[in-house]
């Protein structure tokens, strides 16, 4: 027996993750490597950026705590940059994107084969494209903290109901430090199920205890040093604070908005726990088991899910600003992310049945020949596994094996062209994160400066791309909420030097948590040289980056085809 025949009987868990997660690893970083938000606070955090104290970002970067921005900072400091560190971090995203689906998958079915090609057709399929209340985009997009953290959640799960509790419980205690809110959600999610579940995996869960307080020990470790090292804030009272949360809650947040019956992730969520609980009551054999895990969890994590989508529909000047800042309602990604896998898994637990070998080959071949899964396809597919178990039986073993065979073959297919064709795969075009700017001419000359940068409207990450501190990123403003402390001076840059109301933002702004183009580009572009020299006096810029087009009355210090960069005379 050869040594890939030992793994796959003796530990499949472990083949499973190192498959899924190597060829993860390789599609986010090589295919889809771009800039990283975690990367970005990790500058401030090791000195390679400096900002003045009172400025928003200083406050943002000090004050969001995540182990992710810690464990850049050594590597900062020997020199390694932050193209190579965002590299890896996407990389990352797409390893546990991967491995979370696969886990799921395999937890369900156990089937080697479906879980390893199930994340490359979610993939291809733009399964997970169906927001609650922000994208879920497996790799290809900045927001480090989100996707990582969204899915260690699903890994948690999928590692219960794979039977793997000590490997559980030790990213559980770890979640909090990557992603405060999704760690505290998390844990609500386990304890309920634990609660619901039978004795076998509640003992098991207990007896894995010490490898719990083993990951919490390194969240305490972090919060210590974000509290002795690098948290250094204005004070601002919780009352005032949230003045400016409640403006920007009603009038800016892209996020924390009502959300409606008819929200295509909230739906998934109804779904997802009409699947869980039929199938829960027509395998009554499977309760208590580690197998019946995940189903349990998903169910509990769309009822809360539920219940925060019913809250987000009240004033936020009622609720409390904790809860505003914690947008518990992101539960709801959850089953957004998990909803394909789950499916995938249920249908192949009756490898015997034709039904079930039916809908993997249906979904498989509805997936490869519109590229993209029509929420109406996903339904249909939910709805077939409901009625599997009333329907399933054995007598089309053959039947269903041939049917099975034409789904595996439909997935490798969908698996060699998302390899050979990256473009099939992307799902968040971001024409500014990309690597393609790394040697942009014009942001090189930004980076020999070290004062402030002001940059117009929604341009975005150049603090990342030039190490050079800016007056605020106009396609960040999303900040506030988290660090509220930022208010007043966030307000009074947006009116003195964007000609923007905080608490009546234009139109075009509305919902979208950034600087539109349109909101100041005329103002800056009025602005004499003396009106700029004051502003430079009162804000702290040096220069100013625009895009290509716009013409200021400042003398050019480089300009190309993506971006202007302009001198602010002495006086």
């Amino acid at each position: 027996m050869n040594l890939i025949q030992k793994v796959t009987v003796r530990n499949p868990v472990a083949l499973v993750l190192l498959i899924s997660g190597s060829t993860g690893f390789l599609i986010g970083s090589l295919q889809h490597g771009t800039w990283q938000l975690a990367v970005e606070s990790a500058q401030v955090l090791a000195g390679v950026v400096e900002y003045p104290k009172h400025n928003p970002f200083y406050m943002h970067h000090t004050k969001l705590w995540s182990l992710l921005h810690q464990i850049c900072v050594p590597f900062l400091l020997i020199g390694v940059s932050e193209r190579t560190l965002s590299f890896l971090f996407s990389g990352i995203m797409g390893m546990l994107s991967f491995q979370a689906l696969s886990l799921t998958v395999w937890a369900l079915c156990n089937d080697l084969l479906l879980s390893l090609a199930s994340p490359f057709m979610i993939v291809f399929t733009h399964a997970t494209k169906y927001c609650a209340i922000y994208p879920v985009v497996l790799m290809g997009t900045s927001n480090t903290h989100g996707m990582i953290g969204l899915a260690l959640v699903l890994l948690i799960i999928a590692f219960i109901g794979s039977g793997k509790f000590k490997h559980s419980m030790f990213l559980l205690g770890l979640l909090p430090s990557v992603h405060l809110a999704l760690g505290a959600l998390s844990w609500a999610v386990i304890i309920l199920c634990a609660l619901l579940s039978g004795p076998p995996v509640r003992e098991q869960l207990v007896a894995a205890k010490k490898y719990f307080f083993i990951g919490l020990s390194i969240t305490v470790a972090s919060l210590a040093v974000q509290f002795l090292w690098s948290y250094d804030q204005p004070y601002l009272s919780m009352k005032e604070g949230s003045r400016y949360i409640h403006i920007f809650v009603r009038n800016w947040d892209s996020h924390r908005i009502p959300i409606a019956l008819s929200n295509p992730g909230l739906l998934l969520n109804f779904v997802t726990f009409g699947v869980t609980l039929i199938w829960i009551q027509k395998h009554p054999d499977q309760r208590g088991s580690a197998r019946h895990f995940p189903l349990l969890a998903l169910a509990v994590a769309a009822v809360l899910g539920g219940f925060f989508a019913f809250v987000s529909r009240i004033p936020p000047e009622k609720l409390p600003a904790f809860l505003i800042i914690m947008m518990p309602a992101r539960i709801l990604e959850l089953n957004v992310l998990a909803i394909s896998a789950l499916l995938i898994g249920l249908s192949a637990q009756m490898k015997k049945s034709l039904l079930g070998a039916g809908l993997l080959a249906a979904v498989a071949a509805v997936g490869w020949i519109l590229s993209g899964l029509p929420l109406h396809v996903l339904l249909a597919f939910a709805f077939g596994v409901c009625i599997l178990p009333f329907v399933s039986f054995e007598r089309t073993t053959r039947a269903a094996t041939a049917i099975r065979t034409i789904a595996l073959l439909i997935l490798l297919i969908m698996t060699i062209n998302l390899i050979s064709k990256p473009d099939l795969f992307r799902q968040e075009p971001e024409e500014w994160n990309n690597f393609a700017l790394v040697d942009d001419q014009v942001l090189m000359q930004a980076s020999r400066g070290n004062d402030l940068l002001l940059t117009a409207s929604d341009l975005h990450l150049i603090q990342l791309r030039t190490r050079r501190p800016v007056v605020l990123d106009g396609g960040q403003l999303d900040i506030l909420p988290y660090t509220y402390e930022s208010g007043p001076e966030m307000t009074r840059i947006l009116k003195e030097v964007y000609g923007v109301s905080f608490s009546d933002p234009p139109p075009e702004a509305k919902r979208t948590a950034r600087i539109r183009v349109n909101a100041h580009r005329t103002l800056w572009e009025k602005r004499d040289r003396k009106n700029w020299q004051q502003l430079a006096a009162k804000f702290g810029p040096t220069q100013v980056l625009t895009y290509p087009d716009w013409k200021l009355a400042l003398p050019v210090v480089a300009q190309n085809h993506n971006f202007l960069l302009y001198q602010i005379p002495a006086p």
